[in-house]
């Protein structure tokens, strides 16, 4: 990183009972996380606790922070395990929380000018600008994650979600609905791999697109169970034209369903 910034409460800290931290900034930071195919990882840096015995007299260390912030970060996770490669370039991002309370609010802004996410050697985002804004309620004692007011954006298609996830022993419970109010077609055009960004600025559009969902039920990694989903997407009269070409892609209509209502993946 260019820079560190910490605020913290050294009273606290020299007490030995709380580490009270109002801030954490980091300027330009760039973080590179790498999995081998063994899955061997960079950031497992820790040695192993050696120690036999612990006295059960010890305080335990409380650590509080008020606020954190991103400015232009960088970030490359890489794993080979996974077959999963995600970069993340021009990253500015805004939080704060209390994690010491059961239940308590989370507030993010982030603003990512270049998201890159390839799986299995195929590219599904090429340097697309992502943005999102974010209030969670997070219940620890549950291990519940509640979506409150909240938008995302990716490129230029804005959506959000209803709902919960819960993390299970063995996997995560999820009941959360998709949500997007109707949106014009050149917006979902804008998920397109990056090399066409340029092409889109001539391309003039007519039409909308409209996108509902959920997914609801429990994914357990033992029993290979999944949870019940349901997508319906539609494009209702659009219209599709190149400046440089004389007629129009016109009268464009789908309508897609799928539909898993037994959560069986197969």
């Amino acid at each position: 990183a260019k820079e560190v910034r910490v605020a913290f409460n050294l009273y606290q800290f020299l007490k030995g009972h709380k580490m009270e931290i109002r801030a954490i900034k980091l300027i330009e930071p760039f973080i590179h996380a790498r999995v081998l195919a063994d899955g061997e990882v960079n950031y497992n840096i820790m040695k192993p606790d050696s120690t036999s015995a612990k006295n059960t007299n010890d305080k335990k260390l409380q650590i509080k922070i008020d606020k954190w912030a991103i400015k232009n970060g960088r970030i490359i996770y890489d794993d080979k395990l996974q077959k999963t490669y995600i970069e993340v370039d021009g990253l500015n991002h805004n939080g704060s929380g209390d994690f010491q309370q059961d239940i308590s609010d989370l507030d993010i802004t982030t603003q990512i000018s270049e998201l890159t996410v390839a799986y299995n050697g195929v590219k599904y985002l090429n340097k697309k600008k992502f943005e999102a804004n974010l209030q969670m309620e997070m219940n620890f004692k549950e291990n519940k994650f509640t979506f409150k007011d909240h938008n995302f954006q990716l490129g230029d298609f804005k959506f959000g979600f209803d709902g919960f996830f819960k993390l299970l022993k063995s996997g995560y419970q999820t009941d959360l609905v998709f949500v997007v109010k109707k949106t014009a077609f050149k917006d979902i055009l804008s998920l397109l791999p990056g090399i066409y960004n340029k092409d889109l600025k001539e391309i003039k559009t007519k039409g909308e697109f409209l996108c509902s969902g959920f997914i609801k039920g429990v994914y357990d990694a033992k029993s290979k169970k999944v949870p019940s989903f349901h997508f319906d997407l539609s494009v209702e009269d659009a219209e599709l034209k190149y400046v440089k070409l004389p007629k129009a892609i016109e009268n464009i209509n789908l309508h897609l369903i799928a539909d898993n209502s037994d959560g069986i993946a197969n």
